[in-house]
């Protein structure tokens, strides 16, 4: 079993190898503009999120309406959704967290009398408003694509968010933030304070294997991770796509 214990911090200085272990980071000071672990303290700076996609934003303040968001998105696919934390969030206790799967799919559709197949993305922006989410469980070793988000084929942007007192527990490709990444996940001013373990590869504290486009600005991982496989890292399991945006 590889374990990882030490706070990981972005923005100033980043070091990195893809090795067996991962990604490895050296330990920084807390950067400016990011809160202490725990604290719902989360600055403003860095890239801002993609408001302007945001026609209609749900107002998130309690565990039962984080559930009905987790519902909508896993139900959903095309169009865009966005929701924003309004206050801390506690899970009820003894409830199972279902992670969210931002997903797409290809639509055949009709041009000048020929089917062409067209992919359709659904597009999620989550901005956590400096606030906090704790209590998310989820326990199931036999279980691939783990996370707050387990699995992202269409976009994602997370700002601005704490998850903190939370437990991810499961097999390949898990994540404190998102599981794996197949699609475009930016991940800004946000951090992870749960603990996150995988009885297989890809375990990262913030995204466990990234296959597709990925950002990640300001942002850092607090909690431990565990894996009893291959790829297992501070920030990320396991990196094989493309890297955007203003980067570590």
């Amino acid at each position: 079993m590889k374990t990882l214990d030490i706070r990981f911090a972005v923005g100033t200085l980043f070091t990195f190898f893809v090795a067996a272990l991962g990604w490895a980071q050296e330990a920084l000071p807390m950067e400016p503009g990011i809160g202490e672990p725990g604290t719902g303290e989360i600055g403003t700076g860095g890239i801002p999120t993609n408001v302007a996609e945001c026609k209609d934003t749900i107002k998130i303040s309690s565990s039962t309406a984080l559930l009905d968001f987790a519902e909508l998105v896993n139900g959903t696919i095309g169009g865009t959704i966005c929701g924003e934390l309004t206050d801390d969030v506690v899970m009820v206790e003894g409830a199972e967290w279902t992670p969210m799967n931002v997903k797409s799919d290809v639509k055949v559709v009709s041009v000048l009398g020929k089917d062409v197949n067209t992919r359709i993305d659904l597009k999620v922006v989550f901005n956590g408003n400096g606030h906090t989410i704790s209590g998310l469980k989820f326990n199931d070793v036999t279980q691939d694509n783990v996370g707050f988000f387990g699995l992202v084929q269409g976009k994602l942007t997370i700002s601005n968010l704490g998850i903190v007192n939370s437990e991810f527990n499961g097999r390949n490709s898990v994540g404190g933030l998102v599981g794996l990444n197949e699609g475009t996940l930016s991940i800004t001013n946000s951090y992870n304070a749960g603990a996150v373990s995988g009885n297989g590869d890809d375990v990262g504290g913030l995204v466990g294997l990234n296959e597709g486009t990925l950002s990640i600005t300001n942002s850092y991982n607090a909690g431990d991770v565990n894996g009893n496989g291959d790829y297992v890292g501070g920030l990320v399991g396991i990196h094989v796509g493309g890297l955007v945006g203003g980067g570590f």
